[in-house]
């Protein structure tokens, strides 16, 4: 199975383009948590306070607009449609829909993060880890995105 990861992540790191940010800029994006007066539900063993998914277009165009600005997406031929509005601390994790959690991910680098996402929410879920650490773990892959075959390889066994 780590030699899948391993080569799943080698035939696909080259397609992550290496003019844009393949991580998210943390003067622009902090991360935030749902918190209780904006919680629809508490979810876990932990009873984190969970914000459901409610990011409308116009803020998904400002945190594009705010990362073009600064890294010259578009005069790097780049549109919108190369991007999806990622939340840097995910909304499973208890994250919150806050411009300071969003930004613009590459598609070719949410293939990459995704998995290990959900694979994170689900040992929340299952009581074998706490929220902080779930939220310490997902920052570090989406700071340095070398470090996911091995979380995910740790998460899946």
């Amino acid at each position: 199975m780590l030699w899948f990861v391993l080569f799943f992540f080698s035939s696909n790191s080259y397609a992550i383009p290496k003019d844009i940010p393949t991580s998210p800029d943390l003067t622009i994006t902090p991360g935030d948590v749902c918190t209780r007066n904006e919680a629809d539900e508490y979810r876990y063993p932990e009873r984190i306070p969970y914000c459901r998914r409610d990011v409308d277009v116009e803020t998904k165009e400002a945190v594009y607009d705010r990362y073009d600005r600064k890294y010259g997406l578009t005069a790097k031929g780049y549109t919108r449609h190369n991007f999806k509005i990622d939340h840097l601390i995910s909304l499973c994790m208890g994250g919150s829909n806050d411009a300071s959690n969003l930004w613009p991910q590459h598609i070719t680098v949410s293939e990459i993060t995704d998995k290990i996402e959900e694979l994170l929410c689900i040992h929340m879920r299952d009581g074998r880890m706490k929220q902080s650490e779930a939220i310490e773990t997902m920052r570090k892959v989406k700071m340095n995105l070398k470090l996911a075959p091995a979380v995910q390889e740790a998460l899946e066994h």
